[in-house]
């Protein structure tokens, strides 16, 4: 059995914090660690059963937003989640709305992301050993990988934005990401504060 496990919710982030950490802590699987994609956002099914077997939890998630055109509100699903997780009250839905904004701008979308990603909740997840994305995943890789991303899309003739390219055919990009990333910009993703549940996993995994 593991001692921790980290959940992540798909094929990509499991990709990609496993090549992170064959070379920050290559051998954490060795001393109890697991990453397991759950496929999907159903974490709590799996901390129940894996919190029965004694085995801890860490959780990274996406910061998703949800347009309820009729009632003109944002579901906050990704805060959400997390606070379902640690069963607090959930985050009432915000209205006034631009609904055109919504669904034609992009960085409107990503504004309203970054504005309830909120120190006090980010902190509180912290604490129950919850890492919630500013936006998701792609995006806040690009925040600090910029020129990994930048060339990936080169490579491969893309028109798409890096951030578009590499959430197209998910699995076999990330491959090929991890593949061009250097030993600075796995250590400048690690050191990160947005990838800090792999810190968290390092530390448990240590003692």
């Amino acid at each position: 059995y593991a001692d921790v496990v980290l959940l992540v919710e798909g094929a990509s982030e499991r990709i990609l914090f496993s090549r992170i950490l064959e070379e920050k802590f290559r051998y954490y699987e060795n001393d109890g660690g697991y990453i397991l994609q759950v496929d999907g956002i159903s974490f709590k099914e799996y901390i129940t059963i894996l919190e029965k077997l004694g085995i801890k939890t860490i959780v990274k998630t996406d910061n998703d937003l949800k347009l309820n055109e009729d009632k003109k509100e944002i579901n906050y699903l990704g805060m959400n989640r997390c606070f379902d997780i640690i069963k607090k009250t959930k985050l009432n839905n915000k209205g006034s709305i631009d609904i055109k904004e919504y669904k034609d701008n992009v960085e409107y979308k990503k504004d309203l992301q970054k504005k309830i990603y909120l120190k006090k909740h980010i902190k509180e997840f912290i604490k129950n050993d919850i890492f919630l994305s500013e936006i998701d995943l792609e995006n806040d890789l690009y925040n600090i990988i910029p020129e990994a991303m930048d060339k990936l899309k080169r490579n491969n003739g893309s028109k798409k934005s890096a951030v578009d390219y590499l959430q197209t055919a998910k699995q076999i990009n990330m491959i090929e990401l991890c593949n061009l990333l250097d030993d600075e910009e796995i250590n400048r993703i690690y050191e990160n504060p947005l990838f800090e549940c792999l810190k968290s996993m390092v530390k448990i995994c240590s003692h």
